[in-house]
């Protein structure tokens, strides 16, 4: 969001501080969209096609999701010490409007810029997180807070011309400074592992069906022995399933999971082969499966299963160096899907599933 906020800051500089300062280049703005879509596209690519929002949340909830992050990166708002906020927040709104006022009331141009281009700045970098608040993350919007905090502070001092009253602004302002410093220190360590706010989103994520079962295992794990793990789950486990339930009981007391249309399984950095299990015990009848299994190297494989047959996969991994670990995903798709509410009376599970997927094993060498 940097490149947007260098464009409004040369249009706020050509329309505050001078007027005849060259318009930014068309070819400059055509390289920043060119430059965005590929900071878009090599995410996409380093995330291995899983890091799209799958819905958008609705237009109150984006701007809810917006002034979550005004709040927090001007006012520091809330901090876990609930008489620090309400100071810190009339410190910066008083800040903020009697710069303003000052810089209307006896304008200087570089300063009024500095006020604006804060605010302006703040606004943009907000922008990304209307789909989803990560106050974790609002550091860059603090950043700009902090630029029109302190221009507003001068702005206001240059306004008063008897030594009292600067004396007077000047230690509001040193005491205002603490209680900011005093609530961001408190919010901090909020974020700090297995502080009750991590813990409470750890909970939450681990009863969420759609996370991976690997990774609420590993979630559990740390909250099991309050320790911050060295390295994230992809680097430690060895395979990581997305699009699977957790598993069940199935035939033989084997461990199985229902999958759906389309499975991606993430590979280990140090794993060079899957061996993918897959067993159509389903309650389907006479069913007759399509699965097909991609992996980096190309099509694995393409098997057509019946009902009451089993396979086991074996997915060769090429040990190479890569910018994106994401991108060694294994891909298993199987068609038709299938709806257990339509083949099982009484049953209220409306998940498009297929086969059942047993334990991936992964091999290192």
């Amino acid at each position: 969001m940097l490149l947007p906020v260098l464009v409004a800051f040369q249009l706020l500089w050509r329309l505050v501080v001078d007027r005849s300062a060259p318009w930014p280049p068309w070819l400059w703005l055509v390289a920043g969209a060119l430059a965005l879509a590929c900071v878009l596209v090599v995410r996409y690519a380093a995330l291995g096609g899983l890091g799209a929002y799958s819905t958008l949340p609705a237009v109150a909830q984006m701007w809810d999701n917006y002034v979550v992050g005004a709040r927090i990166g001007f006012f520091v708002k809330p901090t876990d010490r609930w008489y620090l906020w309400p100071w810190a927040e009339w410190f910066t709104l008083a800040v903020l409007t009697g710069g303003l006022f000052a810089a209307l009331w006896r304008p200087r141009a570089p300063p009024t810029f500095l006020l604006l281009a804060g605010a302006i700045g703040a606004a943009i970098v907000d922008l990304p997180f209307v789909f989803v608040t990560k106050p974790e993350q609002y550091h860059l919007i603090a950043s700009f807070s902090v630029v029109s905090i302190t221009t507003g502070l001068l702005l206001i001092a240059w306004l008063v011309g008897h030594r009292c009253w600067r004396a007077t602004i000047a230690a509001a302002a040193i005491a205002g400074l603490l209680v900011l410093a005093a609530a961001a220190r408190h919010r901090g360590a909020l974020y700090t592992p297995y502080t009750p706010w991590t813990l409470g989103h750890d909970e939450i994520v681990i009863g969420w069906a759609s996370v991976p079962l690997e990774i609420r295992d590993w979630l559990r794990e740390g909250l099991r022995t309050r320790r911050q793990p060295a390295v994230g789950p992809l680097s430690r486990l060895p395979a990581i399933v997305f699009g699977a339930s957790d598993f069940e009981d199935g035939p033989g007391a084997r461990k199985m999971r229902w999958i759906g249309e389309r499975t991606v399984i993430l590979p280990g950095p140090h794993v060079r082969a899957l061996d993918v299990p897959l067993m159509a015990f389903t309650p389907v009848g006479a069913a007759r499966f399509q699965v097909v299994i991609d992996s980096p190297e190309g099509r694995i494989a393409a098997i057509a299963l019946r009902e009451g047959e089993s396979v086991a996969v074996r997915v060769p991994l090429r040990d190479r160096p890569t910018l994106f670990p994401l991108s060694r995903r294994v891909t298993v798709t199987v068609t038709p899907t299938w709806r257990m509410c339509d083949v099982v009376k009484g049953s209220t599970d409306r998940r498009a599933l297929t086969v059942r997927l047993g334990d991936v094993r992964a091999f290192t060498r």
